[in-house]
């Protein structure tokens, strides 16, 4: 893909997230983007709650999997340290890989998923959340990491929109 397509695709998902009148909205632009510029067998969001070190998923394209609000619970593992301590990109470079750092890794594998990134979502150095772009073995490699960046910049306000929404449902505006 040509560089003026790629920011053409960029431009777009802005465009759509600025007008979008719900997280999910922004999310769904968020996940064409990553389908246009890198390919992907899976998108999710997931909210990252740091009283109990849990993610909640809020965002899907295999709900059928993976249902709305599906909690996973505390690590302590590679992965957590860069993507929720870090805040660096975490990759999955292969099936082996899948299945050294996801519990889940035989319904990813199953669903054809080999690779990916996994990318924190970060605001004033706090981590919202993480954006898993997971993809068929060697569609996402290092390379990827700069869309990887500008998907996670984009995917701020709908991150702080669910914590909101959050907050506000547990009285703790």
């Amino acid at each position: 893909m040509k560089e003026t397509e790629s920011i053409a695709h960029i431009a777009q998902a802005a465009g759509d997230i600025g007008r979008a009148t719900s997280s999910v909205a922004s999310m769904r632009a968020l996940d064409t983007l990553a389908a246009g510029l890198i390919g992907h067998r899976m998108f999710t969001g997931l909210l990252y709650h740091p009283d109990t070190q849990e993610t909640e998923r809020f965002y899907t394209n295999q709900p059928e999997k993976y249902p709305l609000g599906g909690r996973k619970p505390p690590r302590r593992d590679r992965w957590s340290s860069a993507v929720i301590d870090r805040g660096e990109i975490f990759f999955l470079s292969s099936p082996q890989d899948v299945k050294d750092n996801f519990a889940d890794a035989a319904t990813l594998i199953g669903i054809g998923i080999g690779c990916g990134m996994c990318l924190p979502i970060r605001l004033h150095n706090r981590t919202l959340g993480t954006i898993n772009v997971l993809a068929a073995e060697g569609a996402v490699s290092k390379q990827h990491a700069p869309i990887g960046l500008i998907i996670a910049a984009l995917a701020v306000p709908a991150f702080e929109a669910e914590h909101r929404a959050l907050r506000e449902r547990h009285g703790k505006a």
